[in-house]
This record gives structure tokens, sequence and C-alpha cells, in this order.
């Protein structure tokens, strides 16, 4: 297995290259239920999921762009040693392009965000579902999460660095002594750290705009306003009704 380094500021991450829910009703039209927020721990409990992204169709009339495959470019490399824990990237080339490109966008726009990324995750891989595993420190994001569907590159981009962050709150709500086991907890209590983990994220999202150019910002700021009314009640936490094994992003 090939791995390979890069610094974006102070923070190192190794990239290793081995071998998508509820919807809801808005604005007269299908929007996906939240993809940011999953964790998981399959063994004895499941951890809450991450939020989907809003449906593009009806976002702002420079959103429809369609996605590519790829959906980002390439990061640079940095020319100094690596330094700070490191992350280890699973999945296909254009996946872990993705991933290295969100946790570039959080090095730039939210160090403090990546430090809790650093304490709590050690793998973010591909997977069919999203969740994170925070036994082991594996946040599992599924295409969905990593390429929201309809947005252009660098609002997928900017929408997968929100969900790390939504999922290494998580983590850090265990270590707090917090109960996060989705299976065991009632609907009241899953909401209560949905929106403790999508204030994170709402936040992190709100100092990272600035990072996008104008014409995507566009599409950045109906993501960020579709958390935002979840948060504010306008809008209803429907994933948080949905069981693991019963998500489809």
């Amino acid at each position: 297995m090939k791995a390979r380094r890069f610094l974006e500021t102070d923070r190192a991450y190794v990239v290793r290259t081995p071998a998508s829910q509820s919807a809801w009703l808005g604005v007269g039209l299908l929007l996906l239920a939240a993809l940011a927020c999953g964790a998981v721990e399959r063994t004895e409990s499941t951890l809450p999921p991450v939020s989907a992204p809003p449906s593009a169709s009806a976002a702002p009339t420079d959103a429809k762009i369609p996605a590519s495959a790829g959906g980002t470019a390439t990061p640079g490399s940095g020319d100094g040693s690596p330094q700070g824990p490191a992350i280890s990237l699973l999945g296909s080339a254009t996946f872990v392009g993705q991933a290295q490109a969100a946790l570039e966008l959080l090095a730039s726009c939210a160090p403090e965000a990546v430090q809790t990324v650093d304490r709590h995750m050690n793998a973010i891989q591909e997977s069919e579902r999203s969740g994170m595993l925070v036994d082991t420190g594996i946040f599992l994001a599924s295409s969905t999460t990593a390429f929201a569907p309809g947005y252009p590159p660098a609002a997928q981009v900017y929408w997968f660095a929100g969900a790390i962050v939504h999922d290494a709150q998580h983590s850090e709500q265990k270590a707090q002594g917090v109960i996060v086991d989705w299976s065991a907890l009632s609907l009241p209590e899953r909401e209560v750290i949905e929106a403790d983990a999508r204030g994170v994220q709402i936040e992190v999202l709100e100092d990272c705009l600035g990072a996008l150019s104008a014409p995507d910002q566009a599409s950045a700021r109906y993501m960020l306003a579709y958390l935002q009314d979840m948060q504010a009640g306008v809008i209803p936490c429907d994933y948080c009704a949905v069981e693991w094994e019963n998500r489809d992003w």
C-alpha cells in the first residue's frame, strides 16, 4: 500500500489508497435529510447519522451545476516536514482526493476544528453509509456525504468538510461522558446530541464560507441555511428518527 504525505499549515495527513435519508419536503421540493452526522459503533452501539445535504434542485440557479466525478482539484503538497497527527484516507483515488481537499479546507479556515478532528479521527474511509466508528476513530463516509449530489465541486468539498467536523464532535461528546449510542437514545435525546454537533458544524461552515469563490458561495450559503433552519427548528431533524441500518446516505 502506497502512502504519501502533504502539509497544510501545521497539520499533516497520511493518504493511503488501498484497494447514501429520509427526505423532507421544503419549498415545495424534496430535500434529503441530514449528511454530516453519523457516528456508529458497529459492535455494541450506534452513534448518530451524518446529515444529508439539501437537494440541489431547490438551490439557487447557479448552484445547479452538475457535479463532476472528481469533485475537486488535487490538493498541493507541503514542502516542509509533516507535523501533527496523521489521518489515513482510505478508498478510491477520487474519494481520497475529496477527503484530502476537505481537510485542506478545514486547515485553512478552521484550525481549531482541525484539532478536534485530529484528536478523534484516525481515518476517513469510503463506505456505503456514513457514520463514525467512535471506538476506532474511523469516519465512514458515503459518496453522498463526500460528493453532495448536484452541487459544484467546491460546494461538495465544503459540505464534506462540515460533515467531518460534525462527526468528530460526536466522538468528543462520548469522550466527555455523553451517551451517544444511537440505538439506545430516545428521539428527543438524539435531537440534543445532534443539535450540539450541528452547532459546531455550522460555526465551522460560517468561518469557511469566505474561502470559496463568489460563484460557489451561492451554493454554500444554501447548504448553510439548510443547517441553520434545522438548528432553529424551522425544519425538523427528520433523519434523527432513522436507524443506522436504514440509512441511504
